[in-house]
């Protein structure tokens, strides 16, 4: 029992940050452990990893580094609240746009979020161990609206342990800038840099998995393939690639930009579009984020 516990300790003090309460409550059990039943050590020992698993989901990940018009934590911890910029956000959470909102998140690996108006997004885990890589793990899920995800270091160098979900897809990466929206039981997604990996959700591309699926219908997408895009309706089995028609709203000529925007993409600014009322880019922004890696 005595080694038991020790390990359950050190395996808490490299997940847990702040953890030395829980690990010394261990320690204490592991001091007096024959004296007490069985049963009392195991709840024990549960409740105690149960509270270092709360520690972590509520500590930081990320924060606000852009923001205008209206956006809020609309769940999960610290719900509800509208957002200011420099606020810390925290997995668990969901981040909610109001019709006029673009919300830019820096997380702690120096990846970027770019959620643009109307859209919700759910934090479902955000993990980043610079000197474990495998434990890495990022997961989001755009239950609707549209956002650009821009890898950090967590993704560059577990690119198997990142996942976004929609309702209906499953998007991996390799090491990438990408612009997904959903809307109306559709997800469509479009690459500045690197590739995606698109799949419907379902057998063998379970929505609680991390990494890309590798199903029969998978389908890539790179930056090569700059003039298309890929879509995926509900009840397909298989995403579409379609070709970008210059009149439409889709990639991203609903939001500003990144300060680090690809030049070869300012070609689709809202302002280049004809009759467009998007907004321009705003003086203030916040300072570049770290791009992926070629």
């Amino acid at each position: 029992m005595k080694s038991t516990v020790k390990a359950a300790r050190s395996l808490l003090c490299r997940s847990v940050k702040g953890s030395d309460a829980v690990a010394n409550a261990l320690l204490a059990m592991a001091k007096y452990g024959r004296q007490l039943p069985l049963q009392l050590l195991l709840f024990m020992l549960v409740f105690s990893l149960s509270g270092a698993a709360a520690l972590a989901a509520d500590a930081p990940v990320g924060e606000v580094a852009f923001l205008i018009g209206s956006a809020r934590i609309a769940a999960g911890p610290d719900a509800p609240r509208d957002l200011a910029r420099g606020d810390k956000i925290s997995a668990g959470q969901v981040i909610e746009t109001g019709d006029n909102g673009q919300v830019h998140l820096r997380f702690v690996d120096d990846s970027t979020v770019a959620i643009r108006p109307r859209s919700r997004l759910r934090i479902e885990d955000f993990h980043y161990d610079p000197a474990n890589p495998r434990e890495n793990r990022i997961k989001f899920s755009l239950e609707q609206g549209t956002l650009r995800s821009i890898t950090g270091r967590a993704g560059e160098a577990a690119k198997d342990r990142y996942r976004l979900n929609t309702p209906i897809a499953a998007i991996g990466i390799k090491g990438t800038d990408f612009i997904v929206q959903v809307v109306n039981d559709t997800t469509q997604v479009a690459v500045n840099s690197g590739a995606i990996i698109l799949a419907p959700l379902g057998e063998g591309c379970p929505a609680n998995a991390l990494g890309a699926c590798s199903t029969a219908g998978a389908r890539e997408l790179t930056a090569a393939m700059a003039d298309r895009y890929l879509e995926l309706k509900v009840r397909q089995s298989v995403p579409q690639l379609i070709q970008i028609d210059p009149s439409s709203t889709f990639p991203d000529r609903n939001g500003i930009f990144l300060p680090n925007e690809p030049k070869g993409s300012r070609a689709r600014h809202p302002s280049a579009v004809a009759g467009s009322t998007a907004t321009s880019v705003p003086k203030e922004v916040p300072p570049p984020a770290k791009g992926p890696k070629s």
